[in-house]
């Protein structure tokens, strides 16, 4: 997982009006008694945007999304809201206790909106076929708090009153709640960290053998460049210097294993004076012209 970018949208597109207006009249119709108002599928209008800040990667499991389709996924539910364990959660509204209906407003709000693989965002099924259980894996309608008495729902909690047990990469410093070791196993540092490698299943036998392979990429690619260069083999190295461009701008699936792996092998690399500016000339060099993915997206 990694920190991702806020979309720049403008606040007159014609999608943000339209998310906002549908958002008002859903307020509108939950005021009015309507405890499960209906939510549409404009929020697909967001994907493209999303693709570019998420660089058409899962933001929780940083799988690439070229080969499958990816979902627009709510970090705080539209439609329902369980904890951890599949438990519903319920909310008091006008003195009642209700079935929490979903973040309904926050259906078209561009901070509740990420783009994540099917597997992160989906229930998984156990053994007999059913989802909704304790082992049951991927996000779903999962949204767990620190204090669900403090649960939003126009009901004069604010989402500022509540503290989510799941990593919102757009928001949250990423580090501060996970550690990745060289053998890809994702650790946490705090229960945020813990419950967000559980509900999404972050450690699953093939997430943690594509991390170990991203590392060892990683710390691979810049003795190689260096090798490659020495002995004249100028097509080998300008793959290496695009490798290295999309280390240093996240292009790659599981930047944050590449990452890994590319600085601590520039720790060990015995740098003569110079070599800093030269690594920076040639990350440079290829952002002028090497075609990055992103540009052509």
């Amino acid at each position: 997982m990694r920190k991702i970018e806020k979309p720049e949208v403008s606040l007159d597109h014609p999608d943000v009006v339209k998310g906002i207006n549908l958002s008002t009249q859903l307020r509108a119709d939950f005021k009015a008694g309507i405890r499960k108002p209906k939510t549409g599928s404009h929020y697909t209008a967001f994907k493209e945007i999303l693709k570019k800040t998420h660089k058409n990667k899962c933001c929780y499991c940083e799988a690439s999304l070229d080969r499958q389709h990816g979902d627009v996924e709510h970090f705080r539910p539209k439609q329902k809201v369980t904890d951890e364990d599949h438990r519903v959660q319920t909310v008091t509204v006008d003195g009642q206790v209700i079935d929490h209906p979903g973040y309904f407003w926050l259906a078209y709000d561009l901070d509740n909106l990420l783009l994540s693989c099917a597997k992160c965002n989906q229930a998984s099924k156990d053994a007999n076929g059913e989802e909704g259980n304790s082992q049951t894996k991927g996000k779903w309608n999962r949204f767990p708090l620190e204090n669900p008495q403090d649960r939003a729902c126009l009901n004069g909690k604010e989402l500022t009153d509540e503290s989510p047990l799941l990593i919102h990469p757009l928001f949250d410093t990423i580090t501060d709640h996970l550690k990745l070791a060289s053998t890809g196993i994702l650790g946490a540092k705090t229960k945020k960290g813990e419950i967000t490698i559980r509900v999404l299943d972050l450690n699953s036998e093939n997430l943690v053998k594509s991390r170990r392979t991203a590392f060892r990429d990683g710390s691979e690619v810049l003795v190689r460049l260096i090798t490659n260069r020495v002995n004249n083999k100028f097509d080998e190295a300008r793959e290496d210097k695009e490798t290295i461009w999309k280390i240093m701008h996240e292009e790659v699936e599981f930047s944050m294993a590449y990452w890994l792996g590319f600085t601590v092998s520039l720790a060990k690399l015995e740098q003569p004076d110079g070599f800093k500016a030269w690594l920076d000339k040639v990350v440079a060099n290829v952002d002028t012209s090497f075609s990055a993915p992103s540009a052509q997206r």
